[in-house]
């Protein structure tokens, strides 16, 4: 299967991570949670390890993502954008989101 690929801003990256951050403190005991936790924690740490080591960098960053990662990604975001608390973050997940759902259709 191809992988899709994705350019994020810094901004986007800081959004996306800290939106995913919540996998990592989240007990849920369902599997649709410790499945979607299984397959968005590498990508997570992927993520946050690519923007520490280019922090400095105002390009944008390409990402290669599996199907299934870009699948749950998108999952995950429609989830979590009730959670979030101002209209950036609520606006930069939907752009995603977005993005994501066009290149798995």
């Amino acid at each position: 299967m191809n992988k899709i690929k994705v350019e994020l801003t810094n901004a986007q990256i800081d959004v996306i991570n800290n939106t995913l951050s919540i996998l990592t403190t989240s007990a849920m005991p369902l599997r649709e949670v410790k499945l979607i936790r299984s397959v968005l924690l590498p990508f997570y740490q992927r993520l946050l390890k690519k923007r520490i080591n280019d922090h400095h960098d105002n390009k944008k960053f390409k990402i290669n993502l599996h199907y299934y990662e870009a699948h749950y990604l998108e999952e995950f975001l429609s989830f979590s954008e009730v959670f979030l608390t101002n209209d950036f973050e609520r606006n930069t997940v939907s752009i995603v989101r977005s993005y994501l759902n066009q290149k798995l259709a």
